[in-house]
């Protein structure tokens, strides 16, 4: 049976938190694992802004995997519910359902949109985070000297 090697890269859809809503923008966000750091590459739309920003390990508050709905198909749904087509929004709402990867750290917040196909990668890249962040947070076992004992 052949190991896996760890992933220590994703790449996907970058996302935004606007008030209570997280809602992807158009760019791209690549996490990648490098060391004891995750480091987001992030580019917006047609790359006219491009940000690098490196984190520590140790000041990873949470990770987040989230498959949730998108809400302005229910808020369409309910505008044209006197019209037929308000019906098929509604019904969208609850069959379709929005993939994404939260990383908290203080106030920084790194979202990452990916399709369902995805989810075993982002769930290995997740698990990948989290052993070298608990092989970080581990302290090292002081070596003992051989206590010497008495003959008796």
């Amino acid at each position: 049976m052949r190991t896996q090697a760890p992933l220590t890269q994703l790449q996907g859809k970058l996302g935004e938190s606007v008030g209570n809503f997280v809602v992807p923008t158009r760019g791209t966000i690549r996490l990648e694992l490098q060391g004891q750091m995750l480091c987001s590459q992030q580019k917006t739309a047609f790359n006219l802004e491009t940000k690098t920003t490196y984190l520590p390990l140790k000041n990873i508050d949470s990770i987040e995997i989230v498959s949730g709905p998108i809400w302005w198909l229910l808020w369409v749904g309910l505008i044209t519910i006197i019209w037929i087509i308000g019906i098929i929004f509604i019904i969208a709402f609850f069959l379709i359902k929005r993939e994404r990867l939260v990383v908290h750290s203080g106030q920084t917040i790194h979202i990452l949109f990916f399709p369902t196909e995805q989810q075993k990668r982002v769930q290995q890249f997740t698990q990948t985070v989290l052993t070298q962040l608990q092989s970080a947070s581990t302290p090292p076992s002081p070596k003992r000297k051989p206590s010497a004992k008495k003959p008796g």
